[in-house]
């Protein structure tokens, strides 16, 4: 113990003499540091960490630490960087090239009693081992994982996906993990809590965080949890990663934190819309969005960048200001469908059009007949009603409408139908005498 002359002064104003100080070596999660503590003469004090010690042991993370940029600022910034989709990615190319790391760290959560699985390494084919040991570089040299030398409790296998370009994805397949991990559950929005923020919109940009999970660091007994099994040996991940059960969770979480103050911004996941009335409001946002990813090192994906367009694809449908339609991706994708030959092919051509339900009037109704070939006591059978009414559905999202988006400000008129099948209501607004749909 050392001598020490430092005066304490308590939270009541009350001074406090300290008996000495001594340097201790302190331990958390694997980090290990040295820390000076004083010493007072009283028993019932409880041993205190100031926040520098905190950090230095990663007991605590800044989430949103940031840089808030004046107006002036913004202005200058807007004239800069936005005349055009090129030389927006010209001028931000330190937010549009390398690997993003959130700040902080997060942390999977597992049941007390939960117990270890080690998984062996499974085979790979001749022809994609020197992919994936190429891949394994990769991804070490970016640091999203890590080499690991000595055992560990939870050794999950990996998923080795081919894409079309012949590279390959890594993929975790954390079956034994996911089961004893405690989810977040956090509420996902849903399109239906999106569409009033879009009402009269006509200016438009998305940014796609380029390979999301990897952008949020794990901690240190997290990456552990997710150590997996190659022929190259083990390696664990460094950053959270797809798989995981509660990943999605955490995304949208972090992204939330880090962008959901921004007013004109909505989340889902990985994309960032930006929807405004004009493209001064627009190139506002925009700046605020850019700002903060340059302050809290988050990267998005340059080849998909859609820049202040007058309409724009976002889950599934297409956006203007006039309303809504389907994405015509989505519509080729009904339209390609073959008629279904069991219960299983139903069940996903029914998926899909469900997705799309409200541009269907009576869709209920419409579907009722495919339905009832799914009941469990009912036969398969596929019958010239059902073919004709599977293109009739293909042909109703073939020619769907424009569907206006909800405007509080508008009078609008309630129309309910409802039969053995199903209830259809709608809302819809006049202008220039027509009736646009709203929903059904």
């Amino acid at each position: 113990m050392r001598k020490c002359d430092v005066v304490l002064k308590a939270v009541g104003g009350a001074t406090i003499k300290p008996v000495g100080s001594i340097s201790l070596n302190c331990s958390a999660d694997n980090l290990n540091c040295v820390i000076d503590f004083i010493i007072v003469a009283n028993p019932q004090v409880r041993p205190l960490l100031g926040i520098n010690e905190c950090v230095k042991l990663d007991l605590i993370h800044f989430v949103n630490d940031i840089e808030i940029p004046n107006k002036n600022k913004l202005d200058q910034y807007m004239n800069m960087a936005f005349s055009s989709k090129d030389e927006f990615i010209q001028n931000n190319v330190e937010i549009l090239e390398g690997v993003g790391k959130f700040k902080g760290t997060c942390k999977i959560n597992i049941k007390n009693d939960a117990t270890p699985v080690v998984r062996p390494p499974r085979r790979v084919p001749l022809t994609v081992k020197p992919k994936l040991e190429l891949k394994l570089k990769e991804l070490e040299a970016q640091g999203i994982i890590a080499k690991v030398d000595q055992p560990k409790e939870w050794v999950s296998n990996i998923v080795i996906i081919e894409k079309a370009n012949g590279t390959i994805r890594i993929c975790l397949d954390p079956q034994d993990l996911n089961k004893v991990i405690k989810r977040e559950h956090v509420l996902i929005p849903t399109i239906e809590e999106f569409l009033p923020k879009l009402t009269n919109k006509s200016v438009y940009s998305v940014l796609d965080l380029k390979d999301g999970f990897f952008q949020i660091p794990l901690d240190v007994k997290s990456s552990e949890l997710c150590t997996f099994s190659t022929p190259f040996g083990c390696y664990k991940f460094l950053r959270l990663t797809m798989g995981i059960s509660c990943a999605p969770e955490i995304f949208q979480k972090r992204n939330q934190e880090n962008f959901g103050d921004i007013q004109g911004v909505l989340i889902y996941f990985d994309d960032l819309l930006i929807a405004a009335n004009s493209i001064k409001e627009h190139d506002e946002i925009l700046a605020k969005v850019v700002q903060r990813a340059k302050s809290l090192n988050i990267k998005f994906n340059k080849n998909k960048v859609q820049f202040r367009v007058p309409e724009v694809k976002y889950l599934g449908h297409v956006f203007n200001v006039a309303g809504m339609r389907p994405d015509p991706e989505r519509v080729k994708a009904v339209v390609e469908l073959k008629e279904p030959k069991n219960k299983f092919e139903l069940q996903r051509v029914l998926g899909m059009l469900n997705y799309l339900r409200r541009f269907v009037p009576h869709f209920s109704t419409k579907t009722a007949a495919l339905r009832e070939l799914l009941k469990q006591k009912v036969e398969w059978q596929w019958l010239g009603l059902h073919s004709q009414t599977f293109k009739e559905l293909q042909n109703l999202i073939c020619n769907a409408p424009v569907l206006g988006i909800f405007d509080s400000n508008k009078p609008i008129t309630l129309q309910a139908d409802s039969s053995k099948d199903g209830l259809g209501p709608i809302a819809k607004w006049s202008a220039n005498c027509v009736f646009l749909p709203q929903f059904n």
